[in-house]
């Protein structure tokens, strides 16, 4: 005789949740496997079978937009499958880029609740990791986590390392406020490693070229006079030396690389740090 269980609980934490159990060997005959996602290409299989049945032809576009806004996640690829199939029978199957739009809308606003529902079950210490995922690889400390955030299908391996199952998913997590994280836009701060990213690449920065772009991140939209950055960068030895924040500023923009536009000098009062969300 075989049972088949399903949990989102890992069977040996089930094991020690209740003290009665602890003497139980019903825990020990099970083995667990983990369901991951599926391949790109099993992704991209599905939705082309499934579109062929319904009698739709997908353009390849049309079942990259399905794989790209969904990732490998079963949930998800139904979900955007049925809002393109819908919009590709209200259009005859002749779809243009404002369809593409309303399509990504559609899927983005039924699935708020279900990545509202995945960010719920991570500890805070993987809510943690996950924020600050391309440096948290770098830590031996914050792989466990990783490993955890893999079983339970919120991240991906690729090229090696690991990433978001999408571009929907990682903007979702920009968007949730978690401790000693600092997320806008492109640029992720993590306050705990004090390490900073861009776009998912790290980047590197001396101590007050951080310390300066976390001044920056904290107040962005706000122009920063040279005297108050040097007060904030320096407290108690505030010189007034412009030559020592205009050296700050340059090697920071060249830190940020292709980002470096963020940084705007505005000429007689200071300097303005905006970023698209």
């Amino acid at each position: 005789m075989a049972y088949i269980t399903a949990s989102r609980t890992p069977i040996h934490t089930l094991a020690y949740a209740q003290p009665e159990t602890l003497s139980s060997p019903f825990f020990n005959t099970f083995v667990p496997l983990y369901l991951g996602l599926f391949s790109d290409e099993d992704a991209q299989g599905l939705v082309e079978t499934l579109a062929t049945r319904a009698s739709a032809t997908f353009a390849p576009d049309l079942v990259h937009l399905v794989v790209e806004l969904a990732s490998p996640h079963p949930l998800l690829l139904q979900i955007a499958g049925f809002h393109t199939f819908e919009a590709w029978q209200q259009r005859d199957g002749l779809l243009e880029k404002g369809d593409y739009d309303e399509i990504r809308r559609r899927f983005c606003t039924e699935t708020e609740p279900h990545y509202e529902y995945y960010w719920q079950h991570p500890t805070a210490d993987e809510q943690y990791t996950l924020a600050t995922l391309s440096l948290a690889q770098q830590s031996q400390e914050l792989r466990r986590n990783v490993h955890s955030l893999e079983q339970q299908c919120l991240v991906t391996r690729c090229d090696g390392g690991y990433d978001y199952p999408s571009a929907a998913f990682q903007s979702f997590v920009r968007q949730q406020p978690v401790p000693d994280v600092l997320q806008a836009g492109p640029f992720v701060v993590d306050l705990r490693q004090r390490l900073a990213s861009c776009q998912g690449v790290p980047l590197s920065v001396t101590k007050t070229e951080l310390d300066a772009l976390v001044y920056f991140l904290q107040h962005s939209g706000r122009v920063i006079t040279p005297q108050e950055l040097e007060e904030a960068l320096w407290p108690g030895e505030y010189i007034e030396d412009p030559e020592r924040v205009r050296s700050l500023i340059k090697s920071l923009r060249k830190a940020l690389g292709g980002e470096a536009d963020c940084l705007a000098t505005r000429w007689g009062v200071g300097y303005l740090f905006q970023v698209s969300c």
